[in-house]
């Protein structure tokens, strides 16, 4: 018996990203949606500080603590923004 290929219903990676920029501008709510369910990088300057966040003091040692253990055994979990 002879199996028949399915039609590829896809044309790559690209075409999933190639207007990214394009759709992040038009309608920002859905990327945010659909980046909400995956990990993505994103540089620095788009991070804004939350507004609301109730914690506005830091401990500048145990920051520094946090920080030091960062660059010796990198982040065991992605950070959540």
């Amino acid at each position: 018996m002879s199996k028949k290929r399915k039609a590829a219903i896809g044309k790559g990676l690209g075409a999933l990203l190639s207007n990214f920029e394009e759709e992040t501008k038009v309608n920002p709510e859905e990327v945010v949606a659909t980046l909400s369910s995956n990990i993505a990088e994103l540089p620095i300057k788009s991070i804004e500080v939350n507004p609301f966040q109730p914690r506005t003091e830091f401990n500048v040692e145990a920051f520094a603590e946090l920080s030091n253990s960062i660059q010796i055994h990198g982040l065991i979990q992605p950070i959540t923004v």
